[in-house]
């Protein structure tokens, strides 16, 4: 009896050990959103939003070729954004190329260690540069009858030109409106 007196006091006075809660995840919710508000020939503005993460940084580098950096690598080589406490923020990539494709590699951050291992990609494409047209003319002699014209043309695929006798005094004509 007294055996069992015992065993019952050892189960009585032994409390089970606490089970430990499983950490929490420090990057549960977070979000990092990116879009093109605009592109032009050399500068490209994008809106850069985030959810839990403190800081983003990013890497810009022509399409073609590129590989993923991991989320280390784009902030040990990439630029920070200044985010804002709220609602997305604007940056300007400037000195880009016309009519070239990029690609940005974005990661985001919690504490100066503590970096989330998702990296954000987002292509966008520049303008091309506008073709201008140029048309020259230079006269290279008259007599009385004719003008010899010889004209320069560049990204010019069509010329059309009108011929006009000039008045008496030696002043146009008027012309009709083409």
């Amino acid at each position: 009896a007294l055996l069992f007196a015992s065993a019952a006091m050892l189960m009585v006075g032994c409390e089970p050990e606490p089970v430990p809660e499983p950490e929490k995840d420090p990057f549960e919710g977070a979000s990092l959103a990116v879009k093109l508000v605009g592109a032009d020939i050399t500068t490209a503005t994008i809106s850069v939003s985030a959810e839990v993460l403190q800081v983003v940084a990013y890497t810009i580098a022509p399409a073609e070729g590129t590989t993923t950096p991991t989320a280390a690598e784009i902030f040990e080589k990439g630029s920070l954004v200044a985010l804002e406490k709220e609602g997305a923020t604007q940056v300007t990539l400037r000195s880009l190329e016309a009519e070239t494709e990029y690609v940005l590699h974005l990661a985001g951050r919690i504490s100066a260690t503590e970096v989330w291992d998702q990296v954000k990609e987002f292509k966008f494409k520049t303008a091309a540069e506008p073709v201008i047209p140029v048309l020259t003319a230079k006269l290279i002699g008259t007599d009385a009858t004719s003008a010899e014209i010889q004209l320069y043309a560049e990204n010019v695929s069509r010329i059309a030109y009108i011929t006009t006798p000039l008045n008496e005094d030696g002043s146009m004509p008027n012309t009709p409106n083409l």
